[in-house]
């Protein structure tokens, strides 16, 4: 029931990895759109470019979200925005028989095994704060006239944003794995996602009719739909690393480690600098 979609979605894949990227833009200020593209295209870009299998997977999540936050907050005063646009984000890593997550916002990460919802994750938001702390139930979240207050998110404001992490976890043959943005899950319980998931049908199709119940569910005002779903057929050791683009660009110049190390702690040290300064601003 949208005039327009915020919703940004991709599967990146490689022998060595396999990247999955949801982002959903914020309504209420203009250039939504453009923070959840530019958080799938950054995320593209960097996997491409980075030798694969990844060794150091929380670092790679944090130069993929906070190039993209700067690259947001860049593109906002460019334009000259009165506000700077924001968006969600949750990214899960699969490399061999291990998975690795990295989120912000309330866009989710569901792995479902033995007919359970092994994992979640917590959402960044106020009415998940309020069920954590103060006991507040499902059904009163959903009607919680502040259900939709995020508490992370990428881009929004200055300041480089919070993350949060997850893994490594062993994965085996059954899980599925599914991402999905608050049009998805919000007008769903757990008991509803894993019975159609659960289904002997193909995946399309469950995830067709999983978004078909929460829209029905919704109406008359229902958000932007957009889930990612996988299910493992058969698990594998970590692959044997490779050359990537990457890898032929520091041969090719004959970078040493510990002069590798030096230029990524400057680049650390450049979004630092870059940090302080916007503060001072305000």
């Amino acid at each position: 029931d949208r005039n327009y979609n915020q919703d940004r979605s991709s599967i990146i894949d490689f022998p060595e990895s396999r990247l999955l990227v949801l982002a959903d833009g914020m309504g209420g200020r203009k250039g939504g759109e453009m923070a959840s593209q530019q958080m799938v295209d950054t995320a593209t870009e960097l996997l491409q470019l980075e030798i694969r299998p990844i060794q150091h997977v929380r670092q790679f999540f944090l130069e993929a979200i906070n190039t993209t936050h700067l690259t947001i907050v860049d593109h906002a005063h460019s334009m000259g925005y009165e506000q700077i646009p924001g968006t969600t984000c949750v990214l899960v890593l699969l490399q061999g028989n291990r998975i690795y997550w990295a989120h912000a916002g309330d866009s989710r990460f569901y792995l479902i095994r033995d007919r359970n919802i092994h994992l979640r994750t917590r959402d960044h938001s106020y009415v998940e704060y309020l069920r954590s702390r103060k006991g507040l139930s499902e059904a009163e979240a959903k009607k919680h006239p502040e259900r939709n207050r995020i508490t992370r998110c990428i881009g929004y404001r200055k300041e480089i944003p919070q993350i949060e992490f997850g893994g490594p976890m062993n994965i085996k043959t059954g899980d599925q794995l599914l991402l999905c943005t608050d049009g998805l899950w919000g007008s769903l319980d757990d008991r509803e996602i894993i019975a159609h998931m659960e289904e002997k049908t193909s995946l399309q199709q469950r995830l067709e009719a999983l978004a078909d119940l929460s829209e029905r569910g919704c109406r008359p005002h229902c958000d932007n739909i957009t889930a990612i779903a996988l299910e493992v057929e058969e698990t594998a050791p970590t692959a044997v690393r490779t050359p990537s683009a990457r890898d032929e660009k520091i041969e090719g110049s004959r970078i040493g480690k510990s002069e590798m190390k030096t230029a990524l702690d400057n680049i650390y040290d450049v979004i630092k600098t870059y940090e302080q300064e916007i503060k001072k601003k305000k």
